[in-house]
């Protein structure tokens, strides 16, 4: 990761996963609500992150007019970041960034969405039939999505 703070954030999550596997004796209903946690953390801490390495990439052009909006803007409008919804956002920099990022085996695709298309069941009172294991294999798979959005944005 180029971006530091991504990088740490992206540490926390594992560090969570790592604690929350430590739970071996729940119960299928507790292993059920951390299943459920982790995916609000983990949609949660993915807005966080690309919000992040946007605002390193802004702040390389050294105007703190530019750096505020763009970063008002991230946090007013940037929410449960679907793949399309990260598209959408990197074409309004880059078309160019938004067509590498589109190159994206669809199954790392897939599991970014799983996660943010389960924390809105969640916190819509939907059903949510979520694992644990289900979570780390689309954290697996989704984080590949997230490290390659840093290398897009800022390695170039």
């Amino acid at each position: 990761m180029n971006c530091l703070r991504a990088k740490n954030l992206l540490e926390d999550i594992e560090n969570t996963i790592e604690d929350i596997k430590k739970f071996d004796y729940a119960s299928d209903l507790e292993k059920s609500y951390l299943a459920k946690f982790l995916v609000v953390f983990i949609s949660g801490m993915y807005e966080e992150i690309i919000e992040t390495i946007i605002s390193e990439k802004v702040e390389q052009l050294r105007s703190p007019q530019v750096s505020s909006f763009i970063n008002k803007y991230l946090e007013d409008y940037f929410r449960n970041p679907k793949f399309e919804k990260i598209l959408d956002l990197l074409k309004k920099f880059d078309e160019n960034w938004a067509e590498e990022l589109n190159k994206t085996e669809k199954i790392l695709k897939i599991a970014l969405d799983n996660i943010v298309i389960n924390k809105n069941a969640i916190a819509h009172g939907n059903l949510c039939e979520i694992t644990l294991p289900r979570v780390n294999e689309d954290y697996k798979n989704s984080k590949k999505v997230i490290e390659k959005i840093d290398q897009i944005i800022l390695s170039t």
